[in-house]
């Protein structure tokens, strides 16, 4: 039986702000990269990278680095994020737990391995592997059974269980390509070797990334000398940056920035919801999180449309009344009743809750004025319904192991960075052996929902049952989504090729100088 992907179109509008003359020389910048004689992409970036090695990394915008190096089994359209071919030409899912990739052929790694059926394999093996604690990624493959080179060209995986979402799983992390003799040495963290248009030639932790064209690309000579990716987490600074000219393109800008950058000479931008969503984490095995009645309490207190006002005061964002924005093909609006502003009702249900005389609530938070600035909204809505909130600031890295790894706090304010495949999203969310699940709730009902979602390849009937697990999760109050991201792009008009996606993580593999 041969099943295939039928995709259902919906269109993703980006806004693109393009304006005249160069704002560099308004500035006394110091010029483009064409201006200085080079073609290397100057890209300034919000977080460093977490790990060089894809299948050990934890921090969503990684992606952004790491694309220009490995290439990835299958690729994904900007727009919808549904499958297109990558390394492979075409897939197939020739039985419902037989997933078949056609292989491109005729390339090679950046060290000179031969890209194969057989170095599939070898990838796909190593993140299956249980005796490398280091995998942060074994759990996108957890229905995978084994892999098979059924030839030079073709592969076959072989399913424990039918997962439709495989494709999309194969256009992440899990899909990334790294040369065989580069894991057998054990240096991928320290010296990546994939596939991709750019090569890698030094990391200067907390500094920056820089990659280096590969001329024997297989897709044809990348369009760039190089790409430098700047490590400046200020977002003021990120921005001045580019209007100095010290980098060409700035990624994830404060949405309060975006007037900025829509109205600047020389610049072109971008703003539009992303599959990417700032939420409160939740330890349900923490007081007063241990009752599920608080949960849901504190999911009906918050006015999501203040909240994203603080940072959209012109109302451009899209508020999370559920887990995927409008543009995903996984939207559905049957989930606002269960996250609209109802205060009576959150009153009415901590009333009944184990804590009716009120509770305290610790939220660890990154330490910027905007996550700070929304915090604070949090805390003063909590506290009408008798919930007393102490942020506690700390750093990206210090604070996501306080959460996930010492489990040391009830709440964790950050984003979900998004994933390609909306059924990978609330796997790793809420399965109940997903590392975002932090106490391991076995959420009722969730499970059954989620094998519509893995079982069909009918984009509507897995829309359909990604809503029932969504459903589950409101219930039991496992998270409480704010609004989607929405943080600008922006860069200089001497680039062509810039293409958002609902992602929300930019590739550089079609932008050059004008």
């Amino acid at each position: 039986m041969s099943i295939r992907h039928t995709p259902r179109r919906r269109r993703l509008v980006v806004a693109v702000a393009v304006a005249g003359s160069l704002i560099l020389a308004a500035c006394g910048g110091g010029g483009s990269s064409s201006d200085r004689g080079d073609d290397v992409l100057r890209v300034g970036e919000l977080l460093d990278i977490s790990d060089l090695d894809p299948a050990k990394g934890n921090a969503g915008y990684d992606h952004i680095k790491l694309y220009p190096m490995f290439d990835t089994l299958l690729s994904y359209s900007a727009d919808e994020l549904l499958p297109e071919p990558g390394l492979a030409e075409s897939w197939e899912f020739v039985d419902p737990t037989t997933l078949r990739l056609e292989l491109n052929t005729g390339i090679t790694f950046h060290d000179g391995t031969p890209f194969d059926a057989a170095a599939v394999k070898v990838n796909l093996d190593r993140i299956l592997d249980t005796a490398d604690p280091d995998i942060t990624i074994r759990g996108d493959l957890a229905s995978v059974a084994s892999v098979a080179a059924v030839d030079e060209d073709t592969v076959d995986i072989l399913l424990k269980t039918p997962n439709s979402a495989l494709p999309l799983i194969l256009a992440d992390r899990a899909g990334m390509m790294v040369s065989p003799d580069a894991i057998a040495a054990g240096t991928v963290s320290e010296t990546p070797v994939g596939t991709g248009p750019y090569q890698f030639v030094e990391w200067r932790p907390g500094d920056r990334v820089v990659l280096e064209r590969f001329d024997d690309y297989w897709g044809g000579t990348p369009k760039l000398q190089g790409i430098e990716f700047r490590i400046i987490p200020d977002d003021s600074t990120r921005l001045n940056a580019l209007r100095s000219g010290e980098i060409d393109f700035a990624n994830a800008l404060a949405a309060s920035d975006y007037g900025t950058v829509q109205d600047a000479d020389g610049l072109e931008s971008s703003s539009s919801p992303t599959v990417a969503f700032w939420t409160l984490y939740l330890n349900p095995s923490q007081a007063p999180l241990d009752d599920v009645k608080v949960r849901q309490a504190i999911n009906l207190a918050l006015d999501r449309e203040a909240l994203m006002l603080s940072s959209h005061p012109e109302g451009d964002g899209e508020v999370a009344y559920g887990l995927f924005p409008e543009a995903s093909w996984a939207y559905s609006d049957e989930l606002a009743p269960y996250y609209e502003h109802d205060l009576e009702a959150a009153q009415a249900l901590m009333a009944e809750s184990k804590y009716p005389d009120g509770a305290s609530l610790e939220i660890v938070l990154p330490p910027g004025a905007e996550d700070q600035r929304r915090m604070e909204i949090v805390q003063s809505q909590l506290a009408e319904i008798g919930i007393t909130v102490e942020l506690r600031p700390l750093e990206q890295v210090q604070g996501t192991a306080t959460f996930f790894d010492e489990k040391a706090v009830p709440v964790y304010h950050n984003q979900w960075t998004g994933r390609t495949d909306p059924a990978l999203t609330m796997q790793l969310l809420f399965g109940q052996n997903g590392y975002f699940n932090v106490a391991k709730v076995d959420i009722p009902g969730f499970a059954d929902a989620m094998q519509g979602a893995l079982t069909s390849t009918d984009l509507d009937e897995r829309a359909a049952a990604i809503v029932e697990a969504e459903k589950a999760v409101a219930e039991a109050g496992m998270i409480v989504p704010l609004y989607f991201v929405q943080r600008p792009l922006a860069w200089k008009d001497s680039l062509s090729g810039v293409t958002p996606n609902l992602l929300g993580k930019p590739k550089f593999d079609q932008v050059s100088f004008k």
